[in-house]
């Protein structure tokens, strides 16, 4: 899946993910993930906002790109 847009309505980040050409031929669709953060920081990662996914899990600051795609998206401006 292509990250398409991200977008932050009311503190929440929307991202849009677009699946790729096989992913269509075979009827996925594009979905929208919700993330929030609440300002809280990771305490081996100082630099990095912890994420929660719209179930309510954290976003593992290890193992999920998001994590890392979303800190990025918040640093750029």
């Amino acid at each position: 899946m292509k990250i398409e847009k991200i977008e932050v309505i009311d503190g929440i980040h929307h991202v849009t993910k677009r699946p790729n050409i096989i992913g269509r031929l075979f009827g996925k669709k594009t979905t929208v993930e919700r993330y929030r953060t609440y300002g809280k920081r990771f305490h081996y990662a100082p630099n990095d906002k912890v994420f929660y996914k719209e179930n309510g899990e954290i976003v593992d600051w290890v193992h999920d790109p998001m994590h890392e795609v979303l800190n990025n998206f918040d640093r750029s401006f």
